[in-house]
């Protein structure tokens, strides 16, 4: 999601430090995606991949998507989580309401248990080949499919 506000928005790419890569996105499939990073435990995963001194730099109001969700106009986004996933299932759900929210055309799938056990963080990247995770690729492709066929 940053990579689209990135590059529609000037303020961000100097805030950022990075330039438009001059890149048409049509679609998004987000698995578990993590755009709070400042929400309670994920500050650890912060300061790893920001620096212990983020709460200093330029980009930290700019680090969750609440806070940059109105500088782009978001395409199509598939968002892939599960009941399973301790890590991201809440900032998933957290997201497609923001989504929602802003009239961005969103699909959630929020899996169960399958099999009766608990899916994973990322569990179809981690076990693409389980059926569950051939099927949850499989129902991303036709999201693709589907978005591509309607442009």
């Amino acid at each position: 999601m940053y990579k689209r506000q990135l590059q529609q928005s000037a303020e961000l790419r100097e805030i950022f430090g990075t330039v438009d890569a001059g890149m048409n996105i049509d679609a998004l499939l987000l698995t578990s995606p993590v755009p709070y990073m400042n929400d309670g435990m994920l500050s650890v995963y912060t300061k790893l991949l920001w620096g212990k001194d983020y709460k200093d730099k330029a980009t930290y109001n700019y680090m969750n998507l609440d806070q940059i969700i109105d500088y782009a106009e978001l395409p199509p986004t598939y968002l892939i989580t599960s009941s399973g996933d301790s890590l991201a299932h809440g900032q998933t759900l957290k997201t497609a309401e923001l989504l929602e929210s802003k009239g961005v055309d969103c699909t959630l799938k929020d899996y169960d248990k399958f099999n009766g056990k608990s899916l994973p963080h990322v569990f179809s990247v981690l076990e693409p080949f389980d059926e569950i995770g051939t099927q949850t690729i499989d129902d991303a492709a036709d999201f693709y499919r589907n978005v591509i066929e309607n442009k």
